[in-house]
């Protein structure tokens, strides 16, 4: 019986490690970003109407409540083959990622309810083959 115990518990060990090596970030690069700030709102269908403006890590964007749509760009490194690629995108407030024309994912660095809620992460390439833009 023991045994058998200490199996079950090995094997939700190994699994928490697999899924905890899975949810680290080893290696990053930053995206080349512009933006367009607005005090309103701006639909989707008019993002390409205003001035975009480049931003790059540690910018501060706007002031609280302001609206913007940015636009990155990038291309994955040779030396990522084979990796998962994520990007961690963290603009200090809520958001919506876009894939071409579809809306994809809603992110956030907060949550009213929950101080350590984030929601900053999306996934790119499953396994990457390197050099993908």
């Amino acid at each position: 019986m023991i045994k058998k115990v200490e199996e079950i518990y090995t094997k939700r060990i190994v699994k928490f490690q697999e899924h905890i090596a899975n949810q680290i970030l080893t290696d990053s690069l930053h995206f080349i970003a512009t933006y367009y700030i607005s005090k309103a709102p701006v639909l989707y269908k008019n993002r390409f109407e205003g001035e975009y403006t480049p931003v790059k890590v540690g910018d501060v964007w706007g002031e609280a409540w302001d609206n913007a749509w940015f636009h990155l760009k990038g291309v994955v490194p040779e030396s990522w083959k084979n990796k998962k690629v994520v990007a961690n995108l963290d603009f200090t407030g809520e958001g919506l990622i876009f894939d071409k024309d579809v809306p994809v994912q809603g992110i956030t660095s907060s949550s009213v309810y929950n101080k350590d809620f984030k929601r900053d992460i999306y996934p790119l390439f499953e396994q990457c083959k390197g050099g993908e833009e």
